[in-house]
């Protein structure tokens, strides 16, 4: 019991050359953090949520306050579309004006992404790398509207 007392509550980690203890929560990077959540919560975890609110943006202002005012250790953020997009995971979604606001979805990928993959010519098995491009392909049909998955097509073929 003392062993697993030390793993709780030793939360120190460093960062370039300074050392840091961690006030709240189990260590960060710690394999046992992910074991205990899964004790204590059960299936309660929640991460990323999705959510379309029709009742204005002062009212989500207003219940956004209020969710972040229950526990003071739980925080919660908000993004809102930006010219009729919205990122979400590695979905984007868009809402087309033109026909009756409907909306489409594309693989989104963040700026900061490089295209760097396995390379082909690389030691891997062959499996592997067919499984690559089989998960691109895949990804790329079941997020994209049908609109946008020809386009798709050719971004894959020119990343490989």
């Amino acid at each position: 019991m003392e062993l697993l007392t030390l793993c709780i509550k030793t939360t120190y980690f460093q960062l370039e050359n300074d050392f840091y203890q961690q006030d709240f929560g189990m260590a960060m990077g710690s394999s046992l953090s992910p074991i205990m959540r899964n004790i204590l919560n059960k299936h309660t975890y929640v991460d990323d949520v999705f959510s379309i609110w029709p009742h204005g943006h002062n009212n989500l202002t207003v219940f956004l306050n209020f969710l972040n005012n229950i526990e003071p250790t739980i925080k919660f953020t908000l993004k809102l579309e930006e010219s009729n997009k919205l990122p979400f995971l590695d979905v984007i979604f868009s809402k087309i004006l033109e026909i009756n606001s409907n909306v489409q979805t594309n693989v989104y990928r963040k700026k900061t992404n490089t295209n760097r993959y396995l390379n082909f010519n690389s030691n891997h098995h062959l499996s592997i790398k067919k499984g690559v491009i089989k998960s691109f392909y895949d990804r790329a049909k079941l997020v994209s509207s049908n609109v946008n998955f020809s386009i798709k097509k050719k971004i894959i073929l020119k990343i490989l």
